[in-house]
Order: C-alpha cells, then sequence, then structure tokens
C-alpha cells in the first residue's frame, strides 16, 4: 500500500483536495452467503460472479432443491488517505455477496439465463449497497 500511495501523491498533490478515498481489489477465500451459510471453495478477487455448479442447494421460497447456484460479489478494501500525512487514516473491508439459484435446475443454466443488463445492475446494486455502507463507518472510524 505504501508504495501505491507514493505513486498517488504526486497525482493529487496540486488539487487542493485533502484526503483520498482509494478502492482496491482484494483476494480473499470465497464465501458466497446463501441463506445461514457461506459458500464456496478456491479464491475470488474484486468484483464479479461465482458459478457453483454442483453444490445442492434449497430454494427456501419454494421448498424446491437447485443444483448450484450463481452469485455477484464485491470483495474490496477502501482506505482514507490523508494526502498531508500520506497516511491511511482508516480502512474497512468489503466481503459480500448475493446468491441466486432456481428450483429444478443447474447454476449453467441459471447464469445463461441472465441477460447481461441484469448482471451490470446486479453488480451495480451490491457495490451500491456496500459503498453505502462502508464510507459512513470509514469516516467515523477516521474521527
Amino acid at each position: 500500500m505504501a508504495n501505491l500511495l507514493g505513486l498517488i501523491r504526486p497525482l493529487v498533490g496540486n488539487s487542493g483536495a485533502t484526503h483520498l478515498v482509494l478502492f482496491t481489489k482484494a483476494r480473499r477465500e470465497a464465501r458466497m452467503q446463501l441463506d445461514n451459510i457461506a459458500l464456496g471453495t478456491g479464491t475470488v478477487e474484486g468484483v464479479g460472479f461465482y458459478v457453483d455448479p454442483v453444490t445442492e442447494v434449497l430454494v427456501r421460497e419454494r421448498q424446491q432443491n437447485a443444483t448450484g447456484f450463481v452469485a455477484a460479489f464485491a470483495y474490496f478494501d477502501v482506505a482514507l488517505v490523508d494526502l498531508g500525512k500520506g497516511a491511511i487514516v482508516a480502512e474497512q473491508r468489503v466481503v459480500a455477496s448475493r446468491t441466486m439459484a432456481a428450483p429444478n435446475s443447474v447454476a449453467t443454466e441459471v447464469w445463461s439465463g441472465i441477460s447481461g443488463a441484469e448482471k451490470l445492475r446486479m453488480l451495480q446494486g451490491i457495490l451500491r449497497q456496500e459503498v453505502a455502507r462502508t464510507l459512513p463507518a470509514l469516516l467515523k472510524e477516521s474521527n
């Protein structure tokens, strides 16, 4: 992070800004939230989609099973940087996911059935929600 701050400070030095909110992608263990359990294998990074084609899940609304699930995820860190000091004064971690599964289907069918526009809305929604949740906490932490 220190290297990144060293590169950023000259770029914003004459802007008059006192602080910078910096978002950086984070690589973490895949933990997609499905009701009251977190599922996933491997690691994910940044913002994207996770497709699990094999895990049997229960779609609660219909009390039916589905094979696999699709999850939109956002894994990133947010830092508030004091540009005068060149130091991070507050940090927050974001690990968020929204899963979907369809009864009597497999995850690859669910993935194929989601339009590009809907996939974009899913990612925008999770990002808006997490930024709205994280920024007030970040500012509170810095005081």
